[in-house]
């Protein structure tokens, strides 16, 4: 994403920072303290919380841009997925057969992110 700004970024080591949510960011400029309010994060992953996700069990993905709206599908699959926070969402897995399947987050603007994951057979 790009935006441009009639201030000037300074040229300090750390002149750039981004909330917690990935909402907001946070310029040093030759007027200040700059805030870019982005209206809503980017949808991303980051990462999953459990290293090894078994079939038919719930793991818990970080990332951003999640709201109440967000769907996933695992495969071609729609599955459940409870919001916990706007960098967190709780998915249920399935049935699955052991191996790779893809993860694939949708929000309503039409915004999407794919990520793979590995399954494994309790």
């Amino acid at each position: 994403m790009r935006f441009s700004l009639a201030q000037t970024v300074q040229d300090i080591p750390r002149p750039i920072a981004i909330d917690e949510g990935g909402r907001r960011v946070f310029l040093v400029t030759n007027e200040g303290l700059t805030v870019v309010d982005m209206g809503q994060a980017p949808l991303s992953i980051g990462h999953q919380g459990t290293a090894s996700p078994v079939s038919g069990g719930t793991i818990q993905v970080r990332g951003s841009g999640f709201d109440a709206n967000t769907t996933v599908m695992v495969d071609t699959t729609s599955v459940t997925a409870s919001l916990v926070d706007e960098n967190t969402i709780d998915v249920t897995l399935p049935m699955l057969t052991s191996g790779a399947h893809d993860l694939n987050f949708k929000r309503n603007d039409g915004s999407s992110v794919t990520v793979q994951t590995l399954i494994l057979i309790p």
